[in-house]
């Protein structure tokens, strides 16, 4: 059974709970776009970030329950990639913590010559991770509160790779107490050319940003 939806509004709910957040203001080569606060924080919800508007996922930041292994559970903030994973990917710039996405701080140029990650297309945050012998522990560069840090990202454009930031602010105090909230983002016009994150090109953030149109087809 389909049913078509439209709705001219930044936040809907699907069977996923995703929140799609489009809309943005081109100044120089940063496309920049501000939105009101988007915040999850159940199991299940997601933000969809499209950076360009063409109605294509090209990012998204979630809270999920998942089975790593038999006999080991968790559950994470994770920031995930297209399902092409070669298509995208967050940078992880930490040693220790290889493999997790990392928590840049302002001006942090986002570029080719950086460490991204994909891992089968999804990139913890912070997790909680349970296993059957009784043990349990933490992962992440985004665990405890983190204030407005950013994710780099890499995405696809047709056959041009772009690079871009994603302003997040983070609770991980327990697995039934995690909050995300995406506050902007922005990508580099420009393929292949790096983009310094919190960079808007000069644009000063509007009370509230421009909101798309979108057609919506949810299958039951």
């Amino acid at each position: 059974m389909k049913n078509s939806l439209q709705k001219r509004l930044m936040k809907y709910s699907l069977a996923a709970g995703a929140l799609l957040v489009t809309g943005a203001s081109v100044n120089a080569q940063i496309v920049y776009t501000n939105i009101e606060d988007e915040t999850i924080n159940s199991l299940g919800e997601s933000i969809i970030i499209d950076f360009n508007d063409d109605a294509t996922v090209d990012m998204q930041v979630n809270i999920m329950s998942f089975q790593v292994a038999i006999g080991t559970q968790a559950t994470a903030i994770r920031a995930m990639v297209p399902p092409l994973s070669f298509l995208g990917g967050v940078e992880s710039n930490s040693v220790l913590l290889d493999g997790y996405a990392a928590a840049l701080d302002s001006n942090y140029a986002v570029a080719a010559d950086k460490n991204f990650e994909f891992n089968g297309w999804s990139v913890d945050m912070a997790g909680f991770w349970y296993y059957s012998a009784g043990s349990n522990g933490t992962a992440g560069n985004w665990m405890g509160t983190v204030e407005e840090k950013f994710l780099g990202v890499k995405f696809k454009i047709g056959a041009n790779t772009h690079f871009g930031w994603i302003r997040v602010s983070t609770v991980a105090n327990a697995a039934n107490d995690l909050t995300a909230t995406v506050h902007d983002f922005a990508y580099e016009l420009t393929p292949d050319t790096q983009i310094l994150t919190g960079d808007t090109g000069g644009v000063i953030p509007p009370t509230c940003s421009e909101i798309s149109t979108i057609n919506i087809t949810q299958t039951a």
